[in-house]
C-alpha cells in the first residue's frame, strides 16, 4: 500500500512537472519560410498551415491537434492520437436494409452532411463467383449509385482530386491521399446508406503524427530538422 501511495505521488508530481515545463513555452511559433506555425498551450500542440488552399487565404489550415509529454532535459514527444484513419474508421456509419419494391439493383447511397469538398469515390464489389466490378462516382456531400444485386461485398475508397499540400515541416506529404473502408453485403438487402458525421473538410488536411521527437529551448523549437522561432 505504501509503494501504490509513493508511485501515485510520484506520478502526480511528474505529470504537473512536464505540465509546468510546458507552459513556460506558451505561444506562437513560426517556421522560417512562415509556411507552418506551432501554437502551445500547456501540453496541447497545435500545428497548422499558415495559409489557406488559397495563398492569400488568411485563415490558417489546422494539420493535427497533438498532445506533448516531457521526455528529459528539452525533449518532448509530440502525438495526435486517435489518428486521421481512426477517426474515419470509427465515424463511418453502414446501414443495410430491404425495400419492399422491386428491383434487381442494390441502391448505395453516400451522405457526407460535413464535406462541401468534390470527391471522387471509387467502389469495387465482388459476387459469389470472385468476378468483381469496378463503379466511379462523383460526389460533394451526397450521391448515390445502382450495384449488381448478386454482390457480396464492397470495397471503396475516395479522395479529392489534385489535393496535395505540405503537411511536414521539411517539405513532404504526410496525410492521407485517400481513404476506404470495406463490408460484406446482407444477401437479403437492395439498399445501403453509408454516412458519417466526420468532418471531411478538415480531414483531408490532416497529418499522422506518431510520437514525433521535438526539442525546445530558449524561444525556439526543433522539429523535423526545422527551427521554429517565438513570434513576440
Amino acid at each position: 500500500m505504501r509503494i501504490l501511495h509513493i508511485f501515485l505521488i510520484l506520478s502526480t508530481f511528474l505529470t504537473t512537472y512536464a505540465q509546468g515545463i510546458a507552459e513556460q513555452y506558451n505561444g506562437t511559433y513560426s517556421s522560417y519560410s512562415q509556411l507552418h506555425k506551432i501554437e502551445i498551450n500547456g501540453t496541447d500542440f497545435i500545428y497548422s498551415l499558415n495559409f489557406g488552399s488559397n495563398i492569400w487565404d488568411s485563415d490558417p489550415i489546422i494539420l493535427a491537434k497533438c498532445k506533448m509529454s516531457h521526455l528529459s532535459d528539452s525533449f518532448y514527444k509530440i502525438d495526435n492520437s486517435p489518428y486521421p484513419f481512426d477517426i474515419w474508421w470509427d465515424g463511418i456509419n453502414i446501414e443495410q436494409r430491404h425495400n419492399d419494391s422491386p428491383t434487381d439493383s442494390i441502391c448505395v447511397d453516400f451522405n457526407f452532411p460535413k464535406c462541401s469538398t468534390p470527391l471522387e469515390i471509387l467502389i469495387s464489389c465482388t459476387n459469389h463467383l470472385s468476378r468483381s466490378k469496378e463503379f466511379n462516382l462523383s460526389i460533394s456531400n451526397s450521391g448515390s449509385i445502382l450495384l449488381p444485386h448478386d454482390v457480396e461485398n464492397i470495397y471503396f475508397f475516395f479522395y479529392i482530386p489534385d489535393k496535395y499540400i505540405i503537411t511536414s515541416p521539411s517539405g513532404y506529404f504526410n496525410g492521407y491521399l485517400y481513404y476506404f473502408y470495406r463490408f460484406d453485403v446482407d444477401k437479403k438487402c437492395n439498399k445501403i446508406d453509408i454516412s458519417t458525421d466526420v468532418d471531411l473538410d478538415s480531414l483531408f488536411y490532416q497529418t499522422e503524427i506518431r510520437d514525433n521527437i521535438i526539442i525546445m529551448e530558449n524561444d525556439s523549437i526543433i522539429w523535423d530538422g526545422v527551427v521554429f522561432c517565438k513570434q513576440k
